[in-house]
């Protein structure tokens, strides 16, 4: 695989978690854990190449699919770069309903929220999910997304208080550019009157 641009190896844990609300008793969700080593240019690990790590305390990112969407490499993707950056990652899986994801946001008490949408549906489900999120209280929730969504369709979601809008391409290292910075603001989340916004890339 590659690591920003570096061969890299990769290995994958995983662990059961024992509660969701999301899933029947008899299902479980996974904690996945990645660890990331470089190689350098002859395949051999380079030992002083480093992963980007989280400064301070980690956060709590759920990474959700709203609706009917099946394709989620990209979601996982991002998790991925999360958790290898020290973050604490919730996956949600497909095919979650608004209410589900805001209930998976609530329980977790997490502090960012992704959505990601490649079925063009981005205009209804992120909204919906925003507006759900402020009527239950959660309103320093900071949240982006992520996926095919044309310019076109950005600036109504960055009305809603969507703080990050990611497309393809756009490097990992960015988006923990993202997390750092908007988690440092104190009027960055989804309910509260800031007009600010990240500047993406892709």
């Amino acid at each position: 695989m590659l690591w920003d641009g570096k061969p890299a190896l990769m290995r994958c844990h995983s662990t059961p978690v024992i509660h969701s609300v999301l899933n029947p008793p008899t299902k479980f969700m996974q904690t996945i854990t990645f660890e990331v080593t470089l190689l350098d240019e002859r395949g051999f690990v380079d030992r002083e190449a480093t992963i980007p790590q989280c400064m301070g305390e980690p956060l709590r990112v759920v990474v959700a699919k709203p609706g009917l969407d099946g394709h989620d490499r990209g979601a996982k993707v991002v998790a991925r770069a999360l958790r290898d950056a020290g973050h604490e990652v919730i996956y949600t899986g497909l095919r979650r309903s608004a209410q589900q994801i805001v209930d998976t946001v609530r329980d977790e008490d997490a502090r960012f929220l992704g959505l990601s949408s490649l079925s063009g549906a981005h205009g209804h489900l992120f909204p919906k999910v925003c507006e759900l999120l402020r009527s239950e209280g959660l309103n320093d929730v900071i949240v982006f997304g992520g996926g095919i969504i044309p310019e076109d369709d950005r600036e109504a979601l960055y009305e809603c208080k969507i703080r990050a809008i990611f497309g393809p391409g756009t490097p990992t290292s960015e988006i923990l550019e993202f997390i750092q910075t908007s988690n440092g603001m104190d009027d960055a989340g989804i309910g509260q009157a800031s007009e600010w916004h990240w500047s993406p890339t892709a």
